[in-house]
């Protein structure tokens, strides 16, 4: 058995043992190197130091970025947005990881938001960075699908004989966006004695009638509905007298088809009251006496069995001055 110390003993052991302590040297704490350094950069004044910068997790399918991921058709594009909170440092797009199939373009003034474009069928990552956060989108570009639907213009127009217009077509996906850039592969014309089209989409109409012009992109077909009217003129004089009294003749001519029975109606437009009347006669006559002024613009209409003609207008003035 060890024998006790005195106290005198103990007190001094305990004042010998503090002063060892006292007397030894602190170990170095231990330093983040990063954390040292954005302090020694804070201390000199440099801002963007106060925040670490984050950075891109490669291996998430979708982060701070929406909409994600985003399934697209060649040549369409959407627009996403990065939704973090940038310190100091505004937000940057970084280059596709496959130019190939997807590309991204910042936004004029916004620079948090992206427009995607797809390029080839394909999956690309779109990233982006900026202090304080990060994040990508994954696209997927897609084969071509079989349109929701095709749209062809103009839509339901009616025009002259022997005349030509341009048609387009266009192809939309199931979404209703475009898929730009896909060719017509047939354009067709269901009633070719009245207008014919042509592989390029010129359409030259024959003769009065209906007739539908379809056109096929991709599998699907979309149409539209054409009338060809007559086309109508009228002739007689372009001037009267008003201080005379006399007859004036005027007469109307359709065209534009070799059967059918036209049938006309004629309306006056005046300021002095002059009516026309109504009838079916190609012509129209009017007895003028010196004491009216009129000046007024004939408007014919001529209808052939089930076609909607066309409609001429012809102006008549008065003293000469000649027609408007």
């Amino acid at each position: 058995m060890r024998p006790k110390l005195p106290l005198s003993a103990v007190w001094l052991c305990t004042l010998m043992a503090a002063l060892a302590c006292a007397d030894a040297p602190t170990p170095p704490a231990q330093v983040d190197a990063g954390v040292a350094s954005r302090a020694m950069q804070a201390a000199s004044g440099d801002a963007s130091a106060r925040v670490a910068p984050a950075t891109i997790t490669a291996a998430a399918a979708c982060s701070n970025i929406v909409p994600c991921p985003v399934s697209l058709y060649v040549g369409q594009t959407e627009a996403v947005t990065a939704i973090v909170q940038c310190s100091q440092v505004g937000w940057t797009w970084n280059p596709s990881s496959n130019p190939s199939v997807a590309t991204v373009t910042p936004k004029s003034n916004e620079p948090q938001t992206g427009i995607i474009k797809a390029v080839g069928v394909g999956t690309a990552t779109i990233s982006g960075s900026c202090l304080g956060g990060s994040g990508n989108v994954t696209v997927n570009v897609l084969s071509d699908p079989v349109p929701s639907r095709v749209d062809v213009t103009p839509v339901d127009i009616v025009l002259p004989h022997t005349t030509t217009r341009q048609y387009a077509a266009a192809a939309y996906d199931a979404q209703g966006r475009l898929l730009p850039n896909r060719p017509v592969s047939a354009w067709s014309s269901s009633n070719t004695a009245v207008a014919t089209i042509s592989s390029s989409g010129l359409v030259t109409t024959k003769t009065a009638g209906s007739t539908t012009i379809s056109a096929t992109i991709l599998g699907r077909t979309g149409s539209t509905s054409l009338r060809v009217a007559i086309r109508v003129s009228i002739s007689g004089p372009t001037s009267i007298t008003s201080s005379t009294t006399s007859t004036y003749t005027w007469r109307a001519t359709a065209t534009g088809s070799s059967s059918g029975t036209y049938t006309y109606s004629w309306t006056c437009i005046t300021s002095t009251n002059l009516s026309c009347g109504t009838g079916t006669a190609s012509s129209f006559t009017r007895l003028v006496n010196g004491t009216t002024q009129p000046s007024f613009t004939l408007h014919l209409r001529a209808n052939s069995p089930g076609v909607t003609g066309a409609t001429a207008s012809y102006y008549v003035a008065t003293n000469g001055s000649g027609p408007k």
